[in-house]
């Protein structure tokens, strides 16, 4: 059931100042509202200040674990560095020191390192699946495909209904054989759980994800269309919120992307949401799902650009859709950032997000200063945050940039049905009935298509 916004604004209130954190059990939700804790009454910095005072071998297994999430997130990769050689030093056989040694690697991007901290945290603690899911990751970023597929795979048949272990192997699948035995394993494990509707809605966006990045669309579209019937029915009750930068250390994100850029010389700016945020607000907005920045055709230089951000310990790189043409990275907070290229087309500037593109007036780069930092966006501010959004100064946390843009062209028409299966899914468990219902009305010829989308589509009709 969704809380009313009153009363979501009243727990966040009372989790700044009480340790509501330790009501819930182990989870990103107890994480969340620690930090919103520590941060408000700056437990964090006391902690830190205390560690630089006392010398961090005087600090306890416990303040040692909580301290070190928090240098990672805030970019004190120096400070973690002594932490985790420390910890290490008095609980060498504590897994998740060895694990956080593994995540400073692969921000470092020494994968060789990284993987064994990783195997050696297993070592201890074999159960450990978000040092699993690291495993995955870091294996396909060292070794050749076909060897972290069958690596991915084995692991995958030990924890098939883990989500972060699931996300982490479809989020690297790229062939219809290798979805088929995901499928298999998953579906096998399903069918051995009572509770298998509750976990066929919770776990299927990530196999859905598995068939986009296959382009298996049907495959896909099905998943999804039967995971929203459950839920439509009634089958299956849960929610959960979309993902969002809330609490992601954006302003840091930001800095170390200017940072980036400046170093090796290539001109760009924050393109739309995040400039959409800049321009209305002063800030990256909460509630966007990812930081988005823009380079122009001229100045579009993958190689040196991947080559920049590896070299820069608060960033490593993510895998997007195989055909996409964007730089995909996620930064130590947690912020996820797409880097698209702008290009011309007779008086018309174009960027693609994979089955889309979007359509802009030429414009110019004006710079603005922030919180302290310079940074660049497009002008005039007006025009290109209406061709994007129409009434832009109105906030709309419901926009979707992909399904009702006033600039999109469909460039994938395969692939866009994909992304309207899967958004009806995601407006049901987001519990966003109005848009639920303006995409089934909007997309009926497709829903018809098949039986399951019949079906759907007289639910949304009742």
């Amino acid at each position: 059931m969704k809380l009313p916004i009153p009363m979501i604004k009243t727990v966040k209130t009372l989790s700044h100042r009480f340790p509501l954190y330790h009501l819930l059990p182990q989870g990103d939700r107890k994480e969340i509202l620690k930090d919103l804790y520590y941060n408000y009454h700056n437990k964090y910095e006391k902690l830190l200040y205390e560690f630089k005072q006392k010398g961090y071998e005087k600090i306890s297994c416990k303040n040692l674990k909580t301290i070190i999430p928090f240098l990672e997130k805030a970019g004190h990769h120096e400070e973690l560095n002594n932490c985790l050689d420390v910890a290490l030093q008095y609980y060498p056989e504590n897994s998740f020191f060895y694990m956080y040694f593994a995540r400073y690697f692969h921000f470092q991007n020494n994968i060789d390192e990284a993987l064994k901290m990783a195997k050696k945290a297993f070592t201890f603690d074999p159960a450990n699946t978000q040092n699993i899911a690291l495993m995955v990751t870091l294996k396909y970023k060292r070794d050749n495909r076909e060897e972290a597929d069958k690596y991915a795979l084995k692991l995958l048949e030990k924890f098939p209904l883990n989500l972060k272990i699931l996300w982490s192997v479809c989020n690297q699948c790229v062939t219809e054989k290798q979805f088929n035995k995901i499928h298999k394993i998953w579906q096998g494990a399903l069918n051995k759980r009572s509770n298998q509707n509750k976990l066929y809605v919770k776990t299927v966006p990530a196999i859905v994800t598995a068939a986009a990045r296959a382009n298996l669309f049907k495959e896909g579209i099905q998943l999804s269309f039967e995971a929203s019937l459950k839920i439509v029915k009634k089958e299956v009750l849960i929610t959960k919120k979309p993902k969002n930068l809330r609490n992601k250390y954006t302003m840091n994100a930001i800095r170390d992307i200017c940072e980036v850029f400046y170093n090796c010389g290539v001109p760009f700016f924050f393109a739309a949401g995040t400039a959409l945020g800049f321009i209305r607000e002063g800030k990256v907005l909460e509630h966007d799902a990812d930081i988005d920045v823009g380079i122009m055709e001229n100045d579009w230089a993958p190689d040196k650009i991947m080559e920049a951000f590896k070299k820069h310990p608060h960033f490593v790189f993510e895998m997007p859709h195989p055909d996409s043409p964007k730089i995909g990275l996620v930064h130590c907070g947690g912020a996820d950032i797409d880097i698209f290229k702008f290009y011309r087309e007779t008086d018309s500037l174009f960027h693609n997000g994979g089955f889309i593109r979007w359509k802009n007036s030429i414009f110019n780069i004006k710079k603005y200063c922030f919180s302290g930092t310079e940074i660049y966006l497009p002008d005039p501010a007006d025009k290109y945050l209406t061709e994007n959004y129409g009434n832009w100064r109105l906030p709309d946390p419901e926009f979707d940039a992909f399904l009702y843009a006033p600039n999109t062209e469909v460039t994938w028409p395969e692939y866009l049905e994909l992304i309207v299966a899967r958004s009806l899914y995601k407006s049901l468990i987001y519990n966003k009935m109005k848009k639920t219902r303006k995409i089934a009305n909007d997309y009926k010829e497709f829903l018809t298509r098949t039986p399951t989308g019949q079906e759907l589509l007289q639910q949304f009709l009742k």
